[in-house]
C-alpha cells in the first residue's frame, strides 16, 4: 500500500526549483537529472537508433524538462511519462505541451499497462522508497523492458539523516538496494551522487547553531540557518561528482542490464 501523495496539492510543481537560480535552486534535485540525463546519452550516443522510454514516476515532468534542455539525443527518443497523481501529470503536460515526443499516461507503478519487451530505457527516480512492495515494481520494470534494455533508478542513501521523510515507505543503503535487483538483473551497478559527509554537517551545523542562537534571537536563527544551508548547498553543487563509495553519497544510483548479452556487446 502506497501513501496518499499531496506534496503537489501542497507545493506545486516543486521538483522545478531543480532550475532555479541559487540560493533558491534544489541542487539535490538537479544532481539527479543531470546524472541521468549524462547515463542515457552515453547509452543512446553507442547505438543511435529510435528509443522507447519509460519515466515511472515522472511528477511533474521536471525531469523531461532537463531533457529538453540539455539532452542532445532527444530526437532519438519517443518517451511515454507515467505517474499515479493526476495533478502532477496535468503540470507535466503544461511544462512540456511544445513537445510532440513525450505521452503521458495515468496509472498505478505497480500494475504497468504495457506489453513485456516494450521499452529501450526505463526510469524510476526518487520512486521506489515510496513503495510498499519493491520486488512486484521490480518485476514489472523487468518484464516491460527489452532484453537490451536499460534500466536508471534513483533513490535516496537511508544512511544521510537528511533523508528522512514521512512519505518514505522503505529507505535503502546501497547494499539493500544492490541485494534486491542482482536477485532479477544480469548486471547491476551502483553509485553515488552527492556528498554525504557535507550534507550531514549542514543538517547537524545548522540544527545546532538554531538551537544555540535561537535562546537569544529566533528570527537572527532562521536568518543564519537559512544562509548556512544555502552556503553549503553551493558547495555540494560545485565540488559534487560521482561518488566512488555509494556509502558516501546522499544519492544512490543503480544502472541495470536486462541480458547479459548487452553487457558484453557494451564492452566490445
Amino acid at each position: 500500500m502506497q501513501m496518499t501523495f499531496d506534496k503537489y496539492k501542497l507545493y506545486g510543481a516543486y521538483h522545478f526549483r531543480a532550475f532555479y537560480p541559487w540560493p533558491r535552486k534544489d541542487v539535490q534535485s538537479y544532481l539527479r537529472y543531470k546524472t541521468a540525463t549524462k547515463v542515457i546519452e552515453m547509452y543512446l550516443r553507442r547505438w543511435q537508433r529510435f528509443f522507447l522510454l519509460l519515466d515511472i514516476g515522472c511528477g511533474d515532468g521536471a525531469l523531461e524538462y532537463y531533457f529538453v534542455k540539455h539532452c542532445k539525443s532527444l530526437k532519438h527518443i519517443h518517451a511515454i511519462c507515467l505517474d499515479n497523481n493526476l495533478l502532477a501529470l496535468r503540470m507535466a503536460q503544461v511544462a512540456l505541451r511544445r513537445i510532440s515526443s513525450f505521452e503521458f499516461v495515468l496509472a498505478d507503478t505497480n500494475h504497468l499497462p504495457f506489453r513485456s519487451n516494450s521499452f529501450n530505457i526505463i526510469i524510476a527516480l526518487e520512486v521506489i522508497e515510496h513503495l510498499s512492495d519493491p520486488f512486484t515494481f521490480m518485476n514489472n520494470i523487468y518484464r516491460c523492458s527489452k532484453d537490451s534494455g536499460l534500466i536508471v533508478l534513483s533513490t535516496p542513501n537511508a544512511l544521510h539523516i537528511g533523508n528522512r521523510d514521512p512519505y518514505h515507505v522503505i529507505e535503502y543503503t546501497a547494499k539493500a538496494l544492490q541485494k534486491l535487483f542482482v536477485r532479477r538483473f544480469a548486471y547491476c551497478r551502483i553509485f553515488g551522487v552527492g556528498i554525504l559527509n557535507l550534507m550531514n554537517i549542514r543538517i547537524l551545523v545548522t540544527r545546532s547553531v538554531k538551537r544555540e542562537i535561537s535562546r537569544i534571537y529566533r528570527s537572527l536563527s532562521k536568518i543564519l540557518v537559512i544562509f548556512l544551508t544555502k552556503i553549503l548547498d553551493l558547495m555540494d553543487y560545485l565540488i559534487s561528482t560521482h561518488i566512488r563509495d555509494p556509502n558516501k553519497a546522499s544519492t544512490l544510483f543503480i544502472i541495470c542490464l536486462k541480458s547479459s548479452a548487452q553487457l558484453k556487446t557494451q564492452a566490445k
